[in-house]
């Protein structure tokens, strides 16, 4: 019976796995196919950042909602909506619809993957142990998101390129991914148990209970370490043009290394963090010393030398940076788990943390042009990385505060007892 459970348990973690990284495919498929959909779409630069823009401020939006919804609804039941009505959406845009239309696609895509989706996967992972498994299980699910688009993203460029890499080629993989949501849907139904708290009454979190959660101070200390690591996150993928520009690295060896930290150090990292976390007890200790090698590595940017030289020497400190980012991302959100929320209301702790914590993508991307471009040279890139710096160490003081009021707080409720 007890490894029928077990067995039942890593199957909802696979589906988890699998849905978390096939629903968010299409609103980003112009990471990997820009100039082709620029092309199919016939629009220009500006406006698919508009498209990217507005894409990404719904969704800022929808976060705190989706929690609340999160609270109120079973995950199966959201997240199969959401999948099926993304997928949708796909087939929508295959069309090559005019401009106004492609742009109320993203719009909807905002609201259809994280309202409904995104807390309701992270309160179905946190749904699936006690407090002891919540590092490895959120761990596992970063690790697993993050692998997955390696097998099928492989399959549907070997498909792509059969298709002679033009405007039907485009046409095939919006298909493509829209019929992976659909499959997606399909294993949500199948593995993921359509549950409500035990002894609780699904209705989501009351106006009284929301406030109660944001006036936590430990819930701006989650938010806070959660804003720091993103920071750093969406500052990371600048240090390989640095590299490029000023030590001579090669086209080849950059996407050999883009490999490397994602999808090796990011797998790996997530894994063996949410371990780490559960082995010692802690994950907001496991953040702060994680952040902490981070600092390392981002002060090995500032001090190295440039030139091909020193290359090996910035390699490493790449991937000491990357060691202490993924490893924080894998178990951000177990920390909530910490902090004692009640099973109810985690939808919505779960969604005032991603609208603090995400925040930097509305306004990073921008803020790091303007230095690159007001800056040249290594200038700007050194303004970068001392950014980077400040979050890490925020971010070290935030986790490091939050692991003394968790450990306090368990030494005066052991009193009690």
């Amino acid at each position: 019976m007890q490894k029928e459970q077990k067995l039942k348990k890593y199957l909802t973690l696979f589906a988890l796995c699998l849905t978390g990284a096939v629903v968010y495919e299409l609103p980003y498929l112009s990471y990997g196919y820009y100039d082709l959909m620029l092309e199919a779409f016939s629009i220009d630069n500006t406006q698919m950042g508009t498209l990217m823009s507005a894409y990404g401020l719904v969704a800022m939006l929808a976060y705190f909602p989706g929690g609340w919804i999160a609270d109120k609804y079973p995950a199966k039941i959201l997240m199969i909506v959401s999948l099926v009505a993304t997928g949708l959406l796909g087939l929508w845009i295959s069309t090559f619809p005019s401009y106004p239309i492609l742009l109320l696609i993203y719009i909807l895509w905002g609201i259809s993957i994280t309202l409904p989706f995104w807390a309701a996967m992270l309160k179905a992972t946190r749904q699936l142990g006690d407090s002891s498994e919540q590092g490895r299980l959120f761990g596992i699910l970063e690790a697993g998101r993050g692998l997955f688009p390696v097998f099928y993203g492989l399959i549907i460029v070997w498909i792509f390129n059969k298709l002679g890499a033009a405007l039907g080629a485009m046409r095939g993989v919006f298909i493509a991914y829209s019929v992976l949501c659909f499959i997606g849907a399909l294993v949500a139904f199948l593995f993921i148990k359509y549950e409500k708290e035990e002894g609780e009454r699904q209705k989501g979190a009351s106006g009284k209970e929301v406030l109660q959660i944001i006036k936590m101070p430990g819930m701006w200390l989650v938010a806070l370490v959660i804003f720091s690591s993103y920071n750093m996150y969406a500052c990371f993928s600048y240090l390989t043009p640095y590299m490029t520009e000023f030590f001579g690295l090669s086209d080849s060896m950059g996407a050999t290394l883009y490999l490397i930290r994602f999808y090796a150090i990011g797998v790996v990292g997530g894994i063996a963090s949410g371990f780490i976390a559960d082995k010692t007890g802690s994950n907001a200790r496991v953040i702060a010393i994680v952040f902490l090698v981070a600092i390392a590595g981002l002060i090995g940017f500032l001090v190295i030398p440039t030139g091909p030289a020193n290359l090996i020497m910035v390699i490493i400190a790449l991937f000491v940076v990357a060691i202490g980012i993924f490893m924080s991302r894998g178990i951000y959100f177990a920390t909530i788990d910490e902090l004692n929320i009640p099973m109810h209301l985690t939808g919505a702790a779960i969604g005032f943390a991603s609208v603090i914590g995400f925040m930097p993508e509305a306004f990073v991307y921008t803020l790091v042009g303007k230095w690159l471009d007001t800056y040249p040279g290594t200038q700007g890139y050194h303004i970068l990385f001392i950014y980077m710096l400040a979050f890490a160490l925020i971010g070290t003081a935030a986790a490091f505060i939050l692991y003394k009021r968790v450990k306090k707080q368990k030494i005066d409720q052991a009193k009690e007892i």
